[in-house]
C-alpha cells in the first residue's frame, strides 16, 4: 500500500517538474489564465522540443483544434 502511493505521488511530482510542463507554465502565467496548471499539463502532453535557429531548449505545440479542443475541455480556457 505505502508502495503504492509512493509510485502515485512520484509521478505527480514528477510531471510537474518537466521541462514541457515548465514551458506551458510561464506562457500560462505570462497570458494570466486562470488554470496554468492544467494549461501547462495539457501543454507538456502535446508539446515538442523542436531545433529552432536562435532558441535553447524550444517547446512547441501544433496548433490546432486537438490542443485547442484539449485546453477548453479540460481547462475551461479559450485561446
Amino acid at each position: 500500500m505505502a508502495l503504492a502511493a509512493t509510485i502515485m505521488l512520484g509521478s505527480a511530482g514528477a510531471e510537474a517538474q518537466t521541462p514541457a510542463y515548465e514551458a506551458g507554465l510561464r506562457v500560462a502565467k505570462s497570458r494570466s489564465y486562470k488554470n496554468p496548471e492544467c494549461y501547462a499539463r495539457v501543454f507538456s502532453e502535446h508539446a515538442r522540443l523542436i531545433n529552432h535557429h536562435t532558441k535553447k531548449n524550444f517547446w512547441s505545440i501544433k496548433d490546432g483544434p486537438r490542443f485547442s479542443t484539449a485546453v477548453w475541455s479540460e481547462c475551461k480556457i479559450s485561446r
